[in-house]
């Protein structure tokens, strides 16, 4: 007796966390049609499909880390300021007149770190410095 692992219920969210939008008609025209072995080889691609996008996610938050960190590194160096102050010229370029909370997470996220342990530090970092209104 084969034992399937697909789910009926969950495959439109599978579907979406590997390819970031939900399944359109055609997907489900196919998947009405198969058997459930085929079910079976297509959910087994969606975990596939999720693990790369997974892995991809998280070269992608290394990646913008390494860019944020040698950029804080040669503000530092170039200018001989703290850490600091590097953080607060790269704020400054922005020429935002009043931070709020709201830009301050706009900010990082322009830089691809609001979600990672890194954005969150800054946000906190940036948060002390500027002291916004709220």
């Amino acid at each position: 007796m084969t034992q399937f692992t697909f789910d009926e219920n969950v495959v439109s969210d599978l579907y979406k966390d590997a390819y970031g939008f939900r399944p359109r008609g055609a997907f489900w025209d196919m998947w009405n049609q198969i058997s459930d072995v085929e079910k079976q080889a297509e959910w087994d691609s969606l975990l596939n499909a999720l693990e790369l996008e997974m892995q991809r996610e998280a070269d992608a938050k290394i990646a913008a880390e390494q860019r944020w960190n040698e950029n804080i590194r040669t503000v530092v160096e170039e200018t001989g300021a703290s850490e600091e102050a590097a953080l607060r010229w790269l704020w400054d370029a922005e020429d935002i007149s009043e931070p709020n909370s709201q830009d301050i997470e706009s900010f990082v996220w322009q830089h691809d770190l609001l979600f990672t342990d890194t954005g969150k530090a800054i946000v906190r970092r940036l948060t002390e410095i500027l002291k916004p209104e709220y």
